[in-house]
Formats: structure tokens, C-alpha cells, sequence
């Protein structure tokens, strides 16, 4: 498709602009469990105008046809796994998104950083966004019970709107074993309604705790490992048609097969509580000696087939050599059938259900 073409926001002035964000100056920044989490970078999306819309939704496809790519820990910076609508094409394309997030706490306050060396990108959300930007707390999200996050949206050096929803695990600025997850739209500048830059929409899961890939060949346990998942849904037939979403996460490591199989299960948008989809069937995918895995996504949404890519890698490295990893993340994308009215990316957190005692499992998932 030629984007120079065909602007994809060329009726977003500044006008527009500023009351897409006046409009949502009232919405739930913070969210909780009772009033749920209403994403103001999800009514965003949904205040564009239809043809702007419509390629945002374009680019999810992309992004659930990427190919997900794997950072190493390195410094003070963690392991990822990165998915994005900028890496969609196949082997010997230049990869443009492999990002790495890093929690902490600055005094009180649960900040993030991010890095993108493929493109000399980085931010952190400790520092404040100049105007129209915002930093807004996320206290909870309905049905990930202790973890919490940042929405951040910044402009960035090239004049792109950058809006993101990060949230993370971790305890305290002791705990040196958490994961952190992160969604991310870029939708060009706002403010110019000759920019024809194509928008991108990018999913990441990084852990601070990588497991030592050396350990995989000597196990031979199955494990459980049970969590969850978080991004954005759209469905063309939906109204709104973009949501903020969580799901229960349930995935099986069989490390004497290599393989691992997963589930999503309970899709539901966290500002309503409206179910979106019961069950999405994730196809197993072989281990990496690296200790980490991808491929293809050849499963179902309530019986509908799924296209797409998902992948990851293990995490916690416990104190027994021989013991399986406590946890593992990734990312996924997937949209249904070949018309893709459907589609949800996003990122994944499990944690091995041996293992309650080691991580107070009960703090992060409530059966149903």
C-alpha cells in the first residue's frame, strides 16, 4: 500500500487534536478494581477519524503477522521480547522495534524506561511530557491483581504522538525479579494534517531475571505456569471499536518434548467488563536451546480460526540447577479468519504453579 498516496491523518488538525484530548480529560486514568481501567491512549484511538482508524487497525494486522524478536540482558538493561507492525515482513528485513523496558521506583513512584537500539530510540517516563503529553498512575487493572503501571504519551524528536500503557510485577526497588509489559502506538504528528507517515503499533515483555539457557537441556519436568495477558482488541463490528483488554494466560512447558503450548482465556475489555472473547488456542511452539521460543499462531477465538505470531522466553532463574524457570513472558497477535475483523495484540506473564510459595502466586491471579 502506497502511504504517500494515501494520507492517514490528513483531517487531524489542531483543532481536532486538542479536543480528542479535552474529551478524555475526564476519563479513569488511574483505574481500579471497582471502577475498572478506562485507557485514554484507547479512546484516542477511537476519537480518530475513520480512514485513520481504519489503518490503525491495519497495522494491528501487521503486527500480529510480525515476527517476534529477542533482546539479550545486557547492563542494567533486561531481556525482551519484542512484536511489532514494523517488523511484520519475513527473514532478511531490516528489524526497526526490538525494545527493552525496565521498572523501578523513583522515591514512591513506579517509573519506566525504555530503549529501542535498532532505532536510537529511548524515553523514560520519569520524566514528565511537555504539553499535550500526560503521565498518569495506572493503581490496577481489573483481574491482575498487584500489578499496576504508567500510561505515558509523549511526542516524540520526530513529531510522532507516542502513547503507551506499561505496567508491571514488581514489589519494590528491592525486588530484582519481575517482568514488565508494554503496548505502544505511534500515530504520526496530530497536529499536521499533511502527515502521511504510516502510524505502528508495537508489543514487548521483558523480565529482569533471564533464564541461563544453559539450564534447558538438562530439564525434563513439565510445568504449569498460569498469569496473564494484556493489550489492545479491535473488532470492526465492535462499538468502540478499539479496548483495552486482559485475559487469563494458562501455557504448558514440556521440557523433556521442548515444546510449549498456550491458552487465553476470559477476554475482557477492563473499562466495561464486557466479554470479547471465552477462549483463544495458542499452537505449541518448540523451545530454543536459548531458552526462549516463537511461531506461528494456528489456533481458534471461540471457534473462529486465528492467524498470527506469538513467542517468548523463560524467566527466574531459581536457586536447585535442575529446577524449571518460575516464569516466563512474551507476545502475541493474532486476528480472525482471513477477513480479520478481529484482531488483539498484546504482551503475556505467567508464573509456574509449583512455585506459589516462591512468588505469593495467589497475589497475582484469582481463579475464576
Amino acid at each position: 500500500m502506497n502511504f504517500r498516496n494515501k494520507p492517514i491523518l490528513p483531517f487531524m488538525g489542531m483543532a481536532c487534536s486538542v479536543a480528542l484530548l479535552a474529551g478524555v480529560a475526564a476519563a479513569n486514568s488511574g483505574g481500579s478494581t471497582d471502577r475498572g481501567f478506562t485507557s485514554r491512549m484507547v479512546t484516542i484511538l477511537n476519537g480518530l477519524p475513520g480512514t485513520a482508524r481504519a489503518r490503525v487497525v491495519q497495522e494491528m494486522r501487521r503486527a500480529a503477522g510480525g515476527r517476534p524478536v529477542f533482546r539479550r540482558s545486557r547492563a542494567q538493561w533486561n531481556a525482551s521480547v519484542t512484536q511489532s507492525s514494523r517488523n511484520w515482513r519475513g527473514r532478511g528485513r531490516p528489524v526497526r522495534e526490538n525494545r527493552t523496558i525496565r521498572a523501578r521506583y523513583q522515591g514512591p513512584r513506579l517509573v519506566f524506561d525504555y530503549r529501542n537500539p535498532a532505532s536510537r530510540v529511548g524515553g523514560s517516563t520519569a520524566r514528565p511530557p511537555g504539553v499535550p503529553g500526560y503521565r498518569i498512575a495506572v493503581a490496577s487493572v481489573p483481574g491482575m491483581v498487584n500489578w499496576k503501571g504508567v500510561e505515558y504519551f509523549v511526542i516524540n524528536r520526530a513529531g510522532g504522538w507516542y502513547h503507551s500503557v506499561l505496567l508491571s510485577d514488581i514489589r519494590d526497588k528491592d525486588d530484582t525479579d519481575y517482568i514488565a509489559l508494554g503496548v505502544w502506538f505511534w500515530l504520526g504528528d496530530l497536529d499536521n494534517p499533511h502527515d502521511r507517515r504510516r502510524p505502528h503499533v508495537t508489543a514487548v515483555a521483558s523480565g529482569s531475571n533471564p533464564f541461563n539457557p544453559r539450564r534447558i537441556r538438562a530439564l525434563t519436568a513439565r510445568g504449569t505456569y498460569r498469569g496473564h495477558a494484556a493489550g489492545v482488541y479491535a473488532a470492526d463490528e465492535g462499538t468502540p471499536l478499539f479496548r483495552y483488554f486482559q485475559a487469563e494466560a494458562r501455557l504448558t512447558g514440556d521440557f523433556k518434548q521442548g515444546l510449549v503450548t498456550g491458552v487465553l482465556t476470559h477476554g475482557t475489555d477492563t473499562a466495561t467488563g464486557r466479554l470479547l472473547f471465552r477462549r483463544a488456542n495458542l499452537k505449541g511452539v518448540p523451545i530454543r536451546d536459548a531458552a526462549r521460543f516463537h511461531g506461528p499462531v494456528d489456533g481458534t477465538a471461540d471457534g473462529v480460526p486465528l492467524q498470527g505470531n506469538w513467542g517468548g522466553r523463560f524467566f527466574s532463574n531459581l536457586a536447585v540447577s535442575t529446577a524449571p524457570p518460575g516464569s516466563l513472558a512474551g507476545t502475541f497477535g493474532a486476528l480472525t479468519g482471513n477477513d480479520g475483523k478481529a484482531v488483539f495484540s498484546g504482551s503475556i506473564a505467567a508464573y509456574r504453579q509449583q512455585l506459589i510459595a516462591w512468588r505469593d502466586l495467589e497475589r497475582h491471579f484469582v481463579s475464576r
